[in-house]
């Protein structure tokens, strides 16, 4: 599980806005993606975050895409806390996309990874798609409900 958010340079080298940019699902999966447009020049820094200490990834890669000329990226590892402050003026980025979005009443554990619900969170099998007919559904209702 990889958790990645973008924070806005807000002043200095190392103060960024408090207001996160976007962020991306926190799942454990192999990928994660956020996407987000820039309204203004600015700065930006892309954290990726793992759910502990032990985890190690020997390479990762980071894709970025511009519509604009003059982007510049670089990666490099942390060397030292952000900070992060009140900023002074309206975002110069804003998210486009509704991955990373979640009621905060459904967050189970905000420094953990969301686990996935293998009812509702996978790929469509097969079984999804087969006809049961009326008949079994019938069968099902009788033993469901009683009349009284």
């Amino acid at each position: 599980a990889i958790l990645v958010k973008a924070y806005e340079l807000v002043e200095g080298r190392n103060f960024f806005s408090n207001e996160l940019v976007c962020k991306s699902n926190w799942l454990p999966l192999r990928d994660s993606m956020i996407a987000f447009t820039v309204l203004r020049g600015g700065e930006f820094r892309l954290v990726a975050e793992f759910p502990d200490h032990k985890t190690m990834a020997n390479r990762m890669i980071f894709r970025c895409y511009s519509s604009k000329p003059n982007v510049h990226v670089s990666a490099a590892a942390a060397t030292v806390k952000h900070m992060l402050v009140r900023p002074r003026e309206p975002p110069k980025a804003q998210k486009l996309t509704f991955v990373g979005c979640m009621r905060p009443d459904r967050v189970e554990h905000r420094d953990k990874p969301q686990y996935l619900n293998e009812d509702h969170d996978c790929l469509r099998k097969p079984e999804f798609d087969i006809d049961t007919g009326w008949s079994d559904l019938k069968e099902e209702i009788q033993r469901d409900c009683t009349l009284m």
